[in-house]
């Protein structure tokens, strides 16, 4: 199964930023996500074929309703069946507001005929769950 970077975004008081119909919403902010050198806009979908994956569409930056009930983002998807070092995905909220930095690392490997993976999540250098909870 393809896996991505999950993203949610509150207020100090809980309220979910990334729904349209909340106050002082950040979702039509003009999000972007740089990721290996390049920009991707937030709903700007990126074409299948521009990744090396065959079984995993990367779709770039996307919105997202997230099993929380939350809205969110979503980054990827990525191959599971791959291993990728620390890399890093740098969210420009586009608001004046800094940059916040999510690195993710993904490890995939056999045991028997069983394919088994884990994820390594860090939110400005520190260790977080899935999905990353960005309190703004």
């Amino acid at each position: 199964m393809p896996f991505a970077v999950n993203i949610m975004v509150t207020d100090a008081a809980g309220n979910d930023l990334l729904n349209p119909e909340t106050e002082n919403s950040i979702a039509d902010n003009g999000i972007k996500a740089r990721f290996k050198g390049r920009v991707f806009e937030k709903d700007s979908i990126v074409l299948p074929g521009q990744t090396k994956a065959v079984m995993s569409v990367f779709y770039g930056l996307r919105s997202v309703k997230l099993t929380n009930g939350f809205y969110g983002l979503s980054f990827g998807e990525f191959a599971s069946n791959n291993n990728y070092g620390a890399t890093d995905i740098v969210l420009d909220w586009n608001d004046g507001t800094p940059c916040d930095t999510i690195t993710f690392s993904h490890r995939f490997w056999w045991e028997g005929h069983d394919p088994n993976q884990e994820t390594f999540l860090y939110l400005n250098g520190v260790e977080t769950d899935a999905p990353v909870h960005i309190i703004k």
